[in-house]
C-alpha cells in the first residue's frame, strides 16, 4: 500500500499568512517601543529589555513565515509517500519530511495513538526512536486507519 505524505497545503498557507501578520505588528511595536513590558505579572523588562524581546519574536515570526513557505513548496513540488510493504513501513520524518524513515515491523515495540487539539498522531516506538504518523498528513481518515490496523496486525 502506498499513500501521498504531506502536510495539508492550506494548513501551511495560513500558517505562513498568519505569521506575516505577526511580523508585522511585532515589527512595529519593536520599532516604535517606549515603555517596559511585565509579563504574567512575574517577569518585568525595562525599555531596552522588552524592544529586544519584541525584536526577538519579530525574528521568530519571520522564521515561522519561512517554515510555512518551505513546508508548502515541499508539499508541492516533492510530496511524500508512506509505503507499506511486505517488511516494513517508509515515510517522510524529520523537520519537513526531508528524511525517510525506514522500520523494520519486527522492530516495533509499541504503537500508541494520541489526539491532540483535533489532530490524531500515531507513534511509533522501536527500540532505538519514536516516530509519529500524523493523520492529517495522509489523504483522508480511512488511509490513517487503513494504516494503523495494517501496522497492528504486523506488530502482534
Amino acid at each position: 500500500m502506498e499513500y501521498t505524505y504531506k502536510p495539508p497545503l492550506i494548513t501551511m498557507f495560513l500558517a505562513a499568512a498568519f505569521f506575516t501578520a505577526c511580523s508585522f505588528v511585532l515589527f512595529h511595536e519593536a520599532s516604535t517601543n517606549d515603555r517596559g513590558l511585565i509579563l504574567w505579572h512575574l517577569i518585568t523588562f525595562d525599555l531596552q529589555g522588552a524592544t529586544n524581546f519584541y525584536w526577538g519574536l519579530f525574528v521568530c515570526s519571520i522564521l515561522f513565515v519561512l517554515t510555512g513557505i518551505m513546508g508548502a513548496y515541499r508539499s508541492i513540488a516533492n510530496p511524500g509517500k508512506l509505503r507499506l510493504g511486505e517488511h516494513e513501513i517508509t515515510f517522510p520524518n524529520g523537520f519537513l519530511g526531508r528524511d525517510l524513515a525506514r522500520i523494520q515491523y519486527s522492530q516495533i515495540q509499541d504503537l500508541s495513538e494520541m489526539t491532540t487539539s483535533g489532530q490524531t498522531i500515531l507513534t511509533i516506538k522501536t527500540r532505538d526512536k519514536k516516530y509519529s504518523i500524523v493523520q492529517g498528513h495522509l489523504p483522508n481518515k480511512e488511509a490513517y486507519t487503513s494504516v494503523k490496523n495494517k501496522l497492528m496486525l504486523h506488530c502482534t
